[in-house]
């Protein structure tokens, strides 16, 4: 079974429209305590939970034998690990515990209860996976397609990637922070062009590469379609420029999907 950190490595990222997506609610715990002595028809059942919340701590699991003690650990195991505030090995337990008790959708019935925006699912030859519920967008894939491969030589236009991700992480509450993310992707374009081209200038970088016919014009002219449409049309990407534009999340994501797009075709050629 796969960690979810594994499956959702950017997951503080992410864009919420009322759920928790990056934190465990006190909320849950109550149900979730509830839910395992209900399930558990022995104080044996029980340690075994108990084993395995403590190895997420991680602590010694539970010594105990009666009934009510053991329910006292699981009550302060569940504890211990809310406090550690430790989000994507809160989501391990949860996926290990559904997987011991087999009850998939009472996990995913109280996670939905108090608005935790993932839920469980069993997929045939991976087991469960974490998904993510509909209204929550991960807006930074394209960047991470580009990152997940970009060689260690261009690491200035690395930076600014990264620097994007970070942005997009407040663009459903600022337009500046979109606008800024747009920003830093163009930067990274050029960055890549002007290492690649020797030049030191956007404009100048294309068409050294068109001349020296290192790859299709139409992919190479792209570059600069790109970079008139967005220093022309929105003037105020650029700060210090007074012009205010709106620029909406959908066309955000356009444009930094078009931009990723053509610095992984660039890379990928320059290998």
């Amino acid at each position: 079974m796969l960690k979810f950190i594994e499956q959702h490595p950017d997951y503080e990222l992410y864009n919420t429209d009322g759920y928790y997506i990056k934190e465990i609610p006190r909320e849950l715990i109550e149900p979730l305590k509830g839910l395992l002595i209900g399930q558990a028809e022995s104080a044996s059942d029980l340690k075994r939970f108990c084993a395995i919340i403590a190895k997420y701590i991680p602590t010694s699991p539970s010594t105990n034998w009666g009934w009510d003690w053991v329910i006292g650990d699981l009550d302060d195991l569940i504890w211990q690990l809310f406090n550690k505030k430790r989000f994507s090995k809160f989501m391990d337990c949860l996926a290990e515990l559904a997987s011991e008790t087999g009850e998939l959708d009472d996990i995913n019935d109280i996670l939905g209860d108090v608005n935790i925006g993932y839920f469980l699912e069993r997929v045939p030859y991976e087991g469960l996976i974490w998904q993510l519920k509909n209204p929550i967008d991960h807006y930074a894939e394209s960047i991470n397609d580009s990152l997940e491969e970009l060689p260690s030589i261009f690491e200035s236009t690395r930076e600014h990637l990264e620097q994007a991700k970070l942005q997009l992480a407040r663009s459903d509450k600022s337009s500046r922070a979109r606008k800024d993310a747009l920003r830093d992707c163009i930067s990274a374009l050029e960055a890549l062009l002007r290492q690649i081209s020797g030049e030191n200038d956007f404009r100048a970088s294309v068409q050294r590469l068109i001349s020296d016919d290192w790859g299709p014009k139409a992919v190479l002219r792209d570059a600069t379609s790109i970079w008139t449409h967005i220093h022309e049309q929105k003037p105020d990407v650029r700060h210090g420029n007074p012009e205010l534009i709106d620029l909406p999340i959908e066309e955000t994501i356009y444009w930094i999907d078009r931009i990723n797009s053509l610095v992984k075709y660039i890379y990928m050629k320059a290998e």
